[in-house]
């Protein structure tokens, strides 16, 4: 779970950040490396990656220098231990917060580099029907205005990546890009690549760091939603948990359990609208208990044409589920056999399955699955492939006009 909140606030920090960017134009070019010339776009993109990270790294220091010893005043890693200190007289891996950042962007314009000369090698290339989707995607995103949510005055995320000097024809060769390193990545690691992890380890690690299962939940509300009070009326919800995961276990069909599930959601939902609504004068001449009874007759509900249309996935990492209800899914074994959880504010019926029982899994799901197995590895293999690139630079642009201070507008 902190790994995920850790990730969410460096994403809010991308946009925010983004109201305290001094102007830089997209023009010209920064450096030139191995006989490819870099936008200056290309390069404050990937810089704004790398502060980003820069400070998700600078958070989670002080997060575990706060868990190690919550009156320590030190970290190993960093000195900034207090908001209000200045972040660049921060230290992350022994180097300096604008160092760091520096050499960070150095990496990602010469991965950028290598996963086009790579590509090149090994003839792998966009199709125009992908170019065109790209080109397409970009132009929408480029209009978009949902970029006002944030009140940091610009219009469209267009102009919120011209605010960082960030072009649209840098954003899309980046997109370009990124559509290629996924190519590459297959490449290597797919069947038949280079460096193919083999079906059992793959299925092995997509079980531990994914969870294909069902789940039903009965929560402790009655029909119109109030939480419930006797121990009698806590006791039928968890029989009720019971009953359908002896359902599931005995074999009968999870398309007609499912109707089952939604039909009777569906009948407490009628029940208090219909008592709600009801008056003497709208009810044709029943009673209350015939105006409910009534209403409860004319619900009905669609039956799923396939049991996969109840399949769902999670990462462990990245669970929409409670933190107690994830642990305890990937608790399970993954045998297709019903359990019961009695969580604090519901019941849940949970099934776990391999993540093979997943209809089009291999087409759907096997890149995203080998993405969180091997990316960090991909990643570090192409720094190495890539460090030795001639590169020849802006210096004023590098350490001045485009330094991390510069970038970063401090108030």
């Amino acid at each position: 779970m902190k790994k995920t909140i850790k990730k969410i606030m460096a994403a809010a920090a991308a946009v925010v950040l983004a109201a305290s960017l001094s102007g830089c134009m997209d023009n010209g070019y920064i450096m030139t490396v191995d006989g490819m010339k870099i936008r200056n776009g290309v390069y404050l993109s990937l810089e704004q990656t790398s502060i980003n990270l820069a400070n998700q790294r600078v958070e989670e220091q002080k997060a575990e220098s706060e868990d190690t010893d919550e009156t320590s005043d030190t970290s190993s890693d960093t000195s900034n231990n207090s908001e209000e200190e200045d972040i660049f007289k921060s230290v992350i891996d022994g180097k300096s917060y604008s160092d760091w950042i520096i050499e960070d962007t150095r990496k990602g314009v010469l991965r950028y580099v290598g996963i086009q000369r790579q590509c090149e090698e090994f003839g792998i290339a966009l199709s125009d029907e992908e170019i065109a989707d790209i080109t397409k995607t970009v132009n929408t995103q480029w209009e978009d205005t949902t970029i006002a949510y944030y009140g940091l005055g610009f219009e469209t995320w267009g102009q919120y990546y011209e605010s960082m000097g960030v072009g649209k024809d840098s954003f899309k060769e980046l997109s370009m890009v990124d559509a290629l390193n996924e190519k590459l990545f297959l490449h290597y690691y797919d069947k038949g690549g280079e460096w193919a992890v083999s079906e059992e380890d793959f299925l092995k690690a997509a079980n531990e760091e994914y969870a294909a299962y069902n789940l039903i939940s009965f929560q402790y509300v009655d029909y119109r939603g109030d939480v419930l009070v006797t121990d009698a009326e806590y006791q039928e919800v968890k029989d009720m948990g019971k009953e359908y995961a002896d359902r599931i276990n005995s074999g009968e069909s999870l398309i007609d359990i499912m109707h089952d599930y939604y039909l009777f959601s569906a009948q407490n939902k009628a029940i208090k609208e219909a008592e709600d609504e009801y008056t003497v004068e709208n009810s044709d001449g029943l009673t209350k208990d015939e105006y409910v009874e009534k209403a409860v007759s004319e619900v009905t509900v669609e039956k799923a044409e396939s049991e996969k249309e109840f399949d769902e996935l999670i990462s462990k990492e990245n669970s929409v589920l409670t933190e107690e209800l994830t642990d305890y899914l990937f608790s399970l074994p993954y045998d297709g056999k019903a359990y019961v959880y009695e969580g604090t504010t519901s019941v849940y019926v949970v099934v776990r399955k391999p993540v093979t029982a997943l209809e089009n899994w291999e087409t759907e799901y096997r890149s995203t699955i080998l993405r969180n197995i091997k990316s960090d590895e991909f990643d570090s293999k192409m720094d190495i492939m890539c460090q030795n690139y001639s590169v020849e630079q802006n210096d004023y642009l590098v350490n001045t006009k485009y330094s991390p201070k510069k970038i970063i507008n401090k108030k």
